[in-house]
């Protein structure tokens, strides 16, 4: 859905959220999908969903107060130190854990800007996360700042999962570095562009410390080839696969049929 924007301080004249995939469909008509070879499979990651706006991450979840997207970019300061540099490039992609369900990932993007940095390890802790069940730990952004304490919630965050900063798997690129529009590309051309801005960005910032963080999911094509890699994916608890219409442009906010329809298995 693309909407009129409501304040000056998000950075396109129209709110656009993620296209949006089927998420129910009946077995004989998933069975034709398989088989269709203009139905290519590409994993659909558990975390949040976001598009990233010349490095600003929004959510697809508005906020109730304003009706405006969620911003995020505080939480994922890493990814931001990467894409800010691309104020054109808006690109709709997952933000998640390896390994990870969404709940971890929305402990993330979902708290405060000083937590969501602790329990992604950012900055200086008084005591070693194996020490925190016998200490009382503090924490400080910079070495400057002055210590505060470790909430309970983050403790017992970084315990069960340690310090893991949040990744952000690309699925598709809706405007081009250049400030070109390509929502009315068919998919396959859209993911040229994106494997090509992707590998001149990686160029670009070979000496990143957290170039690591910004990722491009594997494309299955084939019957046999995509129903083998749904079967790997729900074996490792992952969430599931998209089919997707090679042939269609992108929808923002909607899904007509025909176009993404999400697969999680039995």
């Amino acid at each position: 859905m693309v909407a009129r924007r409501k304040n000056n301080d998000y950075p396109l004249n129209e709110v656009i959220y993620p296209m949006e995939s089927i998420k129910e469909m009946n077995s004989a008509q998933l069975e034709k999908l398989w088989s269709n070879d203009q139905y290519i499979g590409e994993e659909k990651f558990d975390g949040d969903r976001e598009l990233s706006i010349g490095g600003r991450f929004f959510s697809r979840k508005s906020s109730p107060e304003t009706g405006m997207p969620l911003e995020k970019t505080d939480n994922v300061p890493h990814l931001h130190s990467i894409l800010k540099h691309y104020p054109l490039l808006l690109l709709d992609g997952e933000v998640y854990f390896s390994g990870k369900k969404a709940n971890v990932v929305k402990s993330i993007v979902g708290c405060d800007r000083d937590k969501a940095l602790m329990r992604q390890g950012f900055g200086y802790f008084s005591s070693s996360i194996s020490q925190f069940p016998s200490h009382e730990p503090f924490w400080k952004l910079k070495e400057s700042d002055d210590w505060q304490k470790v909430d309970k919630d983050t403790k017992d965050f970084l315990v069960e999962h340690g310090a893991k900063k949040i990744a952000f798997m690309v699925y598709d690129i809706l405007r081009d570095r250049d400030g070109k529009w390509l929502l009315d590309l068919p998919w396959e051309e859209r993911r040229k562009i994106l494997k090509h801005e992707l590998a001149s960005l990686a160029l670009e910032n070979s000496g990143h410390q957290y170039l690591s963080y910004l990722r491009i999911g594997k494309i299955y094509e084939g019957e046999a080839r995509k129903r083998a890699a749904l079967e790997e994916i729900l074996a490792r608890d992952g969430e599931g696969m998209i089919l997707k219409n090679v042939s269609t442009k992108y929808f923002p906010g909607r899904n007509p049929v025909g176009t993404w329809v999400m697969v999680r298995g039995k």
